[in-house]
């Protein structure tokens, strides 16, 4: 059983985002339940994650003390950032990233 840390919806509220203690994130139709991507870059859990205005991209903080750029079509980083400490939430402002 996954320990999860956050869940969040999608902007179209048919698909949810969650964040792990196994190092991932996954994605998930709200309907079905069916896993449709899983994020994996995380060296330790991930804590918290935000999603980029409509969901192109997310946003994932996690206790390997960084800060990871997600593109969700392909499932892969784009972007990672390491801070001091476990990165414990992240938010966005309400124009976007």
């Amino acid at each position: 059983m996954l320990d999860i840390q956050h869940v969040q919806f999608f902007p179209s509220q048919t698909v949810v985002l969650s964040a792990s203690s196994d190092f991932s994130l996954r994605v998930f139709c709200a309907k079905t339940g069916r896993c449709g991507a899983v994020l994996r870059g995380h060296t330790s859990a991930v804590l918290h994650s935000c999603i980029v205005e409509r969901g192109r991209n997310v946003i994932s903080t996690g206790r390997d003390a960084s800060v990871k750029l997600w593109d969700v079509s392909t499932a892969t980083s784009i972007a990672s950032f390491d801070v001091e400490g476990a990165a414990s939430c992240c938010a966005l402002m309400p124009t976007g990233f």
